[in-house]
């Protein structure tokens, strides 16, 4: 019959931390224009000038949530490798978990003129310029919330409406 072999190993630390992140944006524009034809001399050269108005409006979704999880399997002078013995147990440290969401609201308006085919070197094929460009942020919600997973509690939870400049990080 042989003998079960014992043997000595130092505490043993594992640390696990899963991360997921996702951002999704939805942006919708309105695009009216006015096109003026141009011709020179019966029609020896012709051209399209336009003015356009670019009003948009965008959402941006943002969600960011980790968890950790520490555990040590502790220090035991003799553990025996026969599978009739018991294993030796790990103990959790702890375990949390953080969600931060985000919800950016913006406008923007845009004006531009330009214009199409040549017209006697004045205007290129395709010359656009812009008269105007700017950006509106209406508002950002953020939320925050932090639980301890091995409690089931609820550590922390913070929610914030910015009525300012700020975008989701």
């Amino acid at each position: 019959m042989t003998q079960p072999h014992s043997f000595c190993y130092p505490a043993l630390k594992l640390s696990v931390s899963p991360s997921v992140a996702s951002k999704g944006i939805i942006e919708a524009h309105l695009i009216p224009r006015i096109d003026v034809g141009i011709t020179v001399l019966s029609g020896i050269a012709t051209a399209t000038v336009y003015l356009d108005l670019d009003a948009s409006a965008a959402v941006t979704l943002s969600l960011n949530a980790t968890a950790q999880s520490n555990a040590t399997v502790p220090h035991s002078s003799a553990v025996s490798t026969t599978m009739s013995d018991p294993v030796a147990r790990s103990d959790v440290a702890d375990k949390t978990g953080n969600v931060n969401g985000c919800v950016d609201v913006g406008a923007a308006l845009d004006v531009n003129a330009g214009a199409q085919d040549k017209l006697f070197g004045i205007f290129d094929q395709s010359t656009k310029v812009n008269l105007f460009h700017k950006h509106f942020d209406l508002f950002t919600v953020r939320h925050q919330f932090s639980v301890d997973l091995k409690r089931g509690q609820m550590l922390k939870v913070h929610s914030l409406l910015e009525m300012h400049w700020n975008e989701c990080s």
